[in-house]
């Protein structure tokens, strides 16, 4: 935590730099002008906060939160550290300060401590470990951002020169800048992060900009959706501001850009999720195996039965099933209400606009991801931390939809309830629901 650490307590002072590293001496073991931690402590107050989430304090954990957004930030792990050591960076190094970035094994003379800082260059795995943590933060803020009604802790801005994070496969394998052969096509850091590419090799993503799908990771296919999910949050609250949101809806006489209203950050939002859309469906077809093609041409559903599918292709149906879900459910949020006390009395009329049409079109779409989520992950438990606030978000409009109508509703959303209510019914046993405050049973007649 922010004990007092003894200047041995770890091999590698460097493991959690910030590129404001001149306030602590030699022998703080602390990084950042200012910081009173290193990654590892980012790391045990996240896993805190996981933890203290999981109780019936839930909302104590924002505190652990909080900690791990602000030590991150004092850190710096929003930014990139320099290919070029600490010691290269600032000018004391003895060597020209132009070596090659894999000169820094332990057999390298560069790989030793200067002798005024007493640091160590910094690896690319540290470097990667700290982009992971920096996404993971990231993640988090945005989903309870939505959990709890509040605002972004971390902005696009902070991070937007940030590289995201490599594939899971080559972190678990190992395969940072450096440690194969630039030739290596399937090495993302065959070149140099700043460096314009090489060989036909692709440039890496940068910053929160990233909409597609890349593969089955949470990093790859879960922090596209988060991204446009701060976006839509933003919209949340300036909509909801007592003054300028109000101004801005009604049009300021002579402000081009308030009377404009938010029509088009809706338009752009929209066309974000699109392109997620589309690229989770280009990334299911390139994926899916050969097998699976034929029979679904063939139109033999048995065949493709769970049971024999392999184990990467139920991995694939999991997460584009999941990504979805989230998907559509964030389709609801960008033009429906976030609130269901004020869905359910419906004092502006909500449910006889286009917009109310277009969440339940989303909402049925939705429904629909969830029966193929119960499917091939039949306990929920792929994003558990994760997924009961998407599921009650998009539960919402189909029971206002089924208490409105009553015996007069389609098949379509009476299917879509009740593959919630097996979707709910789960989650008493996988996930803890209690995201938001008690609602008196006057405003549930159906339950």
């Amino acid at each position: 935590m922010h004990g007092r650490h003894s200047p041995g307590e770890s091999e590698n002072g460097s493991a959690g730099v910030g590129l404001g590293g001149l306030g602590s001496g030699p022998s703080s073991g602390r990084e950042g002008v200012g910081a009173a931690g290193t990654l590892d402590d980012v790391l045990t107050y996240a896993h805190l906060g996981i933890v203290i989430s999981a109780s019936e304090f839930k909302s104590a954990s924002l505190r652990w939160w909080h900690s791990a957004w602000t030590l991150a930030r004092e850190l710096k792990l929003n930014r990139e550290v320099p290919v070029e050591s600490m010691v290269d960076q600032m000018g004391d190094d003895d060597m020209d300060g132009h070596h090659s970035p894999s000169d820094t094994g332990p057999s390298s003379v560069h790989s030793h401590p200067n002798v005024n800082t007493g640091r160590m260059p910094i690896s690319e795995e540290e470097r990667e470990e700290r982009r992971r943590t920096w996404w993971l933060l990231y993640i988090v803020d945005r989903h309870l951002s939505l959990c709890y009604n509040r605002p972004l802790a971390l902005l696009d801005v902070e991070c937007e020169n940030l590289y995201l994070p490599i594939d899971e496969v080559s972190w678990q394998n190992g395969e940072y800048y450096g440690v194969h052969e630039s030739h290596d096509p399937h090495n993302l850091y065959a070149q140099h992060p700043s460096s314009p590419s090489r060989n036909g090799l692709p440039h890496r993503r940068i910053g929160p900009s990233n909409f597609e799908v890349t593969g089955t990771g949470m990093f790859e296919f879960f922090l596209p959706l988060m991204t446009i999910l701060g976006q839509v949050v933003d919209l949340h609250h300036a909509r909801n501001r007592p003054k300028f949101g109000a101004v801005r809806q009604t049009g300021a006489e002579g402000t081009g850009t308030f009377g404009g209203g938010y029509e088009e950050l809706v338009q752009q939002i929209t066309e974000q999720l699109d392109t997620y859309s589309r690229s989770l469906q280009d990334f299911e077809a390139t994926n899916t195996s050969s097998g699976l093609k034929g029979e679904g041409q063939e139109g033999d559903e048995g065949k493709s039965d769970s049971k024999q599918l392999s184990e990467a292709d139920i991995q694939l149906k999991i997460v584009v099933s999941y990504g979805t879900h989230v998907m559509h459910v964030l389709h609801i949020l960008l033009s429906g209400k976030w609130d269901p006390i004020s869905m359910l009395d419906d004092d502006d009329l909500w449910i006889s606009s286009q917009s109310f049409i277009n969440s339940t079109a989303h909402a049925v779409s939705a429904a629909e991801a969830i029966s193929n989520i119960l499917k091939y992950d039949p306990d929920l438990s792929f994003i558990p931390y994760f997924f009961g606030i998407y599921l009650l978000q998009g539960s919402f409009l189909l029971l206002l939809i089924a208490d409105k109508l009553q015996g007069e509703a389609s098949d379509a959303v009476v299917t879509a309830c009740e593959t919630i209510v097996r979707a709910h019914e789960v989650c008493v046993v996988t996930l803890n629901t209690e995201y938001q405050v008690p609602i008196p049973m006057r405003y549930y007649p159906w339950i």
